[in-house]
């Protein structure tokens, strides 16, 4: 049986059932026993392969929804909602698989790449809070701010100061905030 398994590429547990039903079914003397033993071993490899290919395509389905979760965050439009009606699913069907998968949910995983996403553009000093909110997929800038404190315990203003200075240099093109 491991031999067949890895000449055509099955899994050896699939092989040795499969072996096990063909001895079954030499030790029966009855015509119908016999067709009866192999109907239901058809069936449970069915079975077997049907759950390995909801599994796979579950997997699938869970990768493209991360990755368009991945470049969309930043809409402030995406919702489960919308995921369903892109995938073709319900809502509560994705947010399962999401939560099956990440062990958070949504709403969670959406707002801690959008909080990476705020960090990271206030450490580069360039925009306003209104800018930034809008560039991390919040519309409202004052739901921003509320969130971002929520979730990092200071609000943008004052999580954005000590993480950039003013520098200074003799040099007109050095005059710009920078990182520490």
């Amino acid at each position: 049986a491991e031999h067949i398994a890895k000449s055509k590429g099955l899994e050896i547990e699939l092989c040795d059932f499969m072996d096990r039903t063909v001895r079954r079914v030499n030790d029966i003397n009855g015509k119908y026993l016999a067709e009866a033993v192999l109907l239901y071993a058809v069936a449970e490899i069915a079975d077997s392969l049907l759950q390995k290919s909801e599994i796979r395509h579950n997997e699938n389905l869970f990768g493209s929804v991360m990755d368009y979760i991945d470049r969309h965050y930043t809409d402030c439009d995406l919702s489960l909602k919308k995921l369903g009606e892109i995938y073709s699913y319900s809502n509560k069907y994705i947010s399962a698989l999401i939560r099956a998968n990440l062990g958070i949910g949504f709403s969670e995983y959406l707002t801690k790449k959008r909080m990476e996403n705020a960090k990271k553009l206030m450490c580069e000093g360039k925009r306003s809070i209104s800018d930034i909110a809008f560039f991390s997929g919040y519309s409202d800038p004052l739901y921003f701010s509320k969130v971002f404190k929520k979730m990092m315990g200071v609000s943008p203003t004052a999580y954005r100061k000590p993480h950039f200075r003013l520098r200074t240099d003799l040099s007109p093109y050095h005059n710009r905030l920078t990182l520490y």
